[in-house]
């Protein structure tokens, strides 16, 4: 689903050299980067809107790939972009290959999978830098702080050896206002939702 001909060219990225991945994957971010820029003003014009369409992912890719958060007044969208890296889903198809019978080769290949996508996170973390824009829509902290909740302060396995405060991502994310002709539905759903949960709760305070 999210490799070869299923996704849109703009997604693909070969498997290549850590150089070369770590480059395209740069590139990659760059370009989902202006993307989520754009955002800020193509949001009001979808009545709903759907990140599928606009990011150019099926259905089933868009909820893998991106998470949208309306709130009161504003709107928070991820875009997953680790999982897109072929170094990624190598890791993820090895770690999907674990049997008792071949416990000792999974582990040693796992661990070079996993060394290997550090390694390409690394590279394209370091051809970003200089991009002082695309620094503002890294979501990196957010995507530790999700594993942190999933598995602790230091993950068991092969990724032992490094915290979950130094984990590399290419994650991205905006904050953006959520339109105006927008706002009063959403208010009126919070109100009557929290309603239902605190009945004496005021309900001014969400107009």
């Amino acid at each position: 689903m999210l490799s070869g001909r299923s996704l849109a060219p703009f997604y693909r990225l070969r498997p290549g050299s850590v150089e070369e991945e770590g480059r395209a994957a740069a590139q990659l971010a760059g370009d989902v980067a202006e993307r989520l820029r754009r955002l800020r003003q193509a949001y009001g014009e979808w009545q709903q809107f759907e990140p599928g369409p606009y990011f150019d992912l099926t259905e089933e890719q868009a909820a893998l790939l991106t998470r949208v958060v309306e709130r009161a007044s504003t709107v928070h969208v991820v875009v997953y972009l680790d999982a897109l890296l072929p170094a990624f889903q190598a890791v993820q198809g090895c770690a999907g290959q674990n049997s008792p019978q071949m416990t000792p080769c999974w582990q040693n290949a796992l661990t070079r999978s996993w060394s290997r996508l550090l390694e390409v996170l690394g590279t394209a973390q370091r051809a970003l830098q200089q991009d002082i824009t695309l620094l503002a829509y890294s979501a990196a902290d957010e995507e530790r702080a999700r594993w942190q909740r999933a598995g602790g302060e230091r993950p068991a396995g092969p990724w032992a050896p490094l915290a979950v405060k130094e984990l590399p991502s290419l994650t991205l994310s905006v904050d953006l206002p959520l339109p105006v002709f927008l706002q009063s539905g959403r208010r009126r759903r919070l109100r009557r939702t929290w309603q239902r949960l605190y009945s004496r709760l005021p309900g001014e305070q969400f107009e």
